[in-house]
């Protein structure tokens, strides 16, 4: 599932459409009761530093956080003990999707 705001629901179409049709784009479809509730039944939230990263911590789900290397963790990490923050060493741009996948088969197995 992608969520996020109005102005990304095309670039998750975009993202759908490389994944596969089992991806549902919900950007620009959800409040914040709505999110609250998709992340109750959800196995973990990948992400970076947003308001609903900070949801899925709140609410202990396991969390992927994916902050830039001008962000600050340590300030602005999500809150519970099942967060894992990705930073990489130069630009956000450069992360590579398959060292992020790798680093979450780890945390669920």
């Amino acid at each position: 599932i992608i969520i996020g705001s109005d102005e990304e629901y095309k670039d998750a179409e975009l993202m759908k459409n490389e994944i596969g049709s089992e991806v549902v784009n919900l950007c620009g479809k959800l409040n914040i009761i709505e999110l609250s509730k998709l992340f109750e039944n959800s196995k973990m939230y990948i992400g970076n530093d947003t308001g609903p990263m900070h949801i899925s911590g709140l609410l202990n789900i396991p969390t992927f956080a994916l902050f830039s290397r001008h962000s600050n963790p340590g300030k602005f990490s999500p809150m519970g003990d099942s967060n894992i923050i990705f930073r990489p060493k130069k630009s956000i741009n450069d992360i590579d999707p398959d060292e992020v996948f790798r680093e979450v088969i780890k945390i669920i197995g």
